[in-house]
């Protein structure tokens, strides 16, 4: 019985050598060292044989903001929102007139912004290419973008220079920390223009004044507020009506300037005055009724 194991087993070895030696069975390969297996390890992915070039292109990572426009870079936005709104408004003050925005996203706004030129770029995406510019706190290429979008849809109507003047004066307005004085100049070009663009007018008074308020501002309160309600009395009945609120807003404005000089029979007067001309915009008979 032994014997006979030991001749099937040397019959094995045989055909195993002669299979071998005919090259269908490989020879094996020497286990590598650490030093080599670390070797290949730290190799880029081009040095792998077996990488393909779809794994490679899938496992590529793009720069950041490649595909960003104009209006994508505004993101940063909305970080900046979320990076405020986690602090604790009973503890923490956020003045948009005088803090600066937070500087990770400043650094977000730049690198988006990098890629961009104030010449070139589509002239649809120059407003918000200005207001990133502006949160990117780069001011020179805001106003030339702001400059270059107004010249693109100033047109034969006034109406749609005021517009357009408007929403940047939002923008310098809107901004950590507020562009106050670009505000007002981009606003006393618009008092230039007359009765033509009244009802801009009046709005862009009215950003500040809300500026004001929020920064208890009383000095730019007092110079912006009186001109709102000034302007509001001209505007035809059927244009006073759309904006009853800002005029209604602007009459709050002034009795809290009354009330904050410690005038209150003033501030009173004020509200009833304000409450007497919203009521008027707004008769019964305006209303469907059944």
């Amino acid at each position: 019985m032994p014997y006979n194991r030991g001749l099937a087993l040397a019959s094995m070895i045989v055909s195993f050598c002669a299979v071998r030696a005919q090259g269908q069975i490989p020879t094996a390969q020497p286990v590598p060292s650490n030093e080599e297996r670390i070797a290949e390890e730290n190799q880029p992915p081009e040095a792998h044989h077996y990488a393909s070039d779809y794994l490679r292109a899938a496992n590529a990572k793009p720069a950041p903001y490649t595909r960003y426009t104009p209006g994508s870079c505004g993101q940063a936005i909305r970080a900046e929102r979320r990076y405020w709104r986690l602090r604790r408004p009973d503890t923490l003050y956020r003045s948009p007139l005088l803090w600066r925005n937070a500087p990770p996203n400043v650094a977000d706004f730049r690198s988006c912004l990098a890629k961009f030129d104030v010449a070139t770029v589509d002239p649809a995406d120059l407003l918000l290419l200005g207001t990133s510019y502006l949160h990117a706190e780069d001011d020179t290429h805001a106003d030339a973008a702001f400059q270059r979008w107004l010249a693109f849809v100033v047109s034969t109507k006034p109406t749609q220079k005021g517009w357009a003047m408007l929403q940047i004066v939002k923008r310098y307005a809107e901004t950590s920390p507020a562009h106050l004085t670009k505000a007002e100049l981009m606003i006393a070009q618009m008092d230039a223009m007359g009765a033509a663009i009244l009802p801009s007018r009046m709005l862009a008074h009215m950003f500040v004044v809300e500026l004001a308020r929020y920064t208890d501002s009383l000095a730019l309160l007092k110079r912006h507020v009186s001109l709102v309600l000034e302007l509001s009395k001209q505007l035809p009945n059927d244009s006073a009506r759309m904006f009853s609120r800002p005029i209604a807003l602007a009459y709050v404005g002034r009795a809290d300037l009354e009330a904050r000089s410690n005038e209150p029979d003033k501030a009173r007067a004020t509200l009833v005055e304000g409450s007497a001309v919203v009521e008027a915009l707004w008769p019964s008979d305006v209303f469907f009724t059944d």
